[in-house]
């Protein structure tokens, strides 16, 4: 197993040449890469520094693109020295399909962490552009990341170490909250903390730059104390992410150490990584167990008997019903059935119009209102329990 990493200095490049079965770098251009933050200059002076050092050096060209961005950003690729990288590094299947036509003699890294999650989407990504090696996502479970391994024909990579991406969107959602003269933004950089009324207690990390806006998990991914089996499983590349750590003065401080750690699985690992740390889906991914909590049971009761589907709820005042066809009102019990298959059985006095006028028949199609119930919400339908 192999380890690789982000490179940004000549400092950084001597720290990877010297960190165990670190073979391999990965180097970001402002122009082409999301949290690029050196020039496409700077990036093939980098190249050629990696490669006197013994290193490959990886082009990393990962933004999402319109068509003239496209334009704009691949004019750019072909007009560098790709002589001086070993591969090039892409998550758009536009880029991908460049570099193949453009570049054939040069590895195509595949990123799809954010796109495909499937066997049969992954490997149809395979037979499309051959790629030297797949990118894989931090939601697949360890048992999968090893099928993964063992059934593409291609180098497979997932991140070791690093911050999670939640979401990311070419549109800039900081700005507007920054004045040009405030001191969080720094070169077109913006930092902020993003929270909600659901997750005011744990904010998410978000940066802006001339890319867009990323908004990150509020603790990092972390699986460096647990390789055995994806080592075992032929697991090619672990990444292992700094950038973060470093306040973008170098991206790979620490890395020697730590890989170093990593192959003796030294128990001071765990306490190595400064933030706080998870890895919610290695073990198993479950998030699809809420999918039979969240189909509806109430599908199948939708029969002649089904007068009427609650829409809205006052509480402590009214309930309004959608009514699916007409039924009387009087002389009949009623039970509301919930999302869940919950049955309440309720003797409803009265109903009314919208203005409150009573009905001794309910007409379908047509919003009604019945006193408030206690326990019934929005969603629910109205059974009739007995049929004149």
């Amino acid at each position: 197993m192999k380890f690789t990493t982000f490179v940004t200095s000549l400092e950084d490049i001597l720290a990877c040449a010297a960190a165990p079965n670190l073979e391999e770098v990965l180097i970001e251009s402002r122009e082409l890469a999301r949290e690029g933050r050196i020039t496409i200059a700077q990036a093939q002076e980098l190249a050629r520094q990696a490669s006197n050092h013994g290193l490959k050096p990886v082009l990393v060209w990962d933004i999402l693109m319109t068509n003239d961005d496209f334009t704009t950003r691949s004019k750019l690729v072909a007009e560098m020295d790709l002589s001086l990288f070993s591969a090039i590094r892409t998550q758009c299947p536009g880029a991908a399909a460049w570099v193949r036509a453009n570049a054939p003699t040069h590895g195509l890294h595949f990123i799809v962490e954010n796109s495909n999650h499937n066997m049969p989407g992954l490997k149809r990504w395979v037979a499309q552009l051959q790629p030297q090696r797949m990118v894989l996502s931090t939601q697949l479970p360890e048992d999968k990341l090893i099928a993964c391994c063992q059934q593409l024909p291609c180098e497979c990579e997932v991140l070791g170490a690093g911050k999670i991406l939640l979401f990311y969107s070419k549109r800039h959602l900081l700005q507007a909250n920054f004045s040009d003269e405030d001191e969080a933004q720094n070169d077109h950089w913006l930092y902020a903390d993003s929270a909600s009324e659901e997750s005011a207690s744990r904010p998410f990390p978000t940066i802006e730059n001339e890319h867009g806006t990323f908004m990150y998990l509020n603790k990092d991914h972390f699986i460096l104390d647990t390789l055995s089996r994806l080592d075992a499983g032929g697991m090619h590349s672990i990444r292992i992410d700094l950038r973060d750590l470093q306040n973008g003065e170098r991206a790979a401080k620490g890395i020697e150490e730590l890989c170093r750690l990593t192959l003796a699985n030294d128990p001071a690992l765990g306490s190595w990584w400064p933030r706080p740390t998870s890895a919610p889906f290695f073990k198993r991914n479950r998030t699809d167990k809420q999918f039979s909590r969240m189909k509806p049971q109430t599908r199948l009761l939708r029969d002649s008997n089904c007068v009427a589907e609650v829409v809205t709820v006052e509480r402590g005042e009214l309930l309004g019903l959608m009514v699916l066809r007409d039924f009387e009102s009087k002389g009949t019990d009623f039970t509301f059935v919930a999302h869940d298959g919950q049955e309440l059985p309720v003797q409803i006095e009265s109903f009314s119009d919208l203005v409150g006028n009573p009905l001794t028949q309910c007409e379908a199609h047509k919003v009604v209102r019945c006193p408030w119930i206690k326990g019934v919400k929005a969603g629910a339908i109205l059974i009739r329990s007995s049929v004149e």
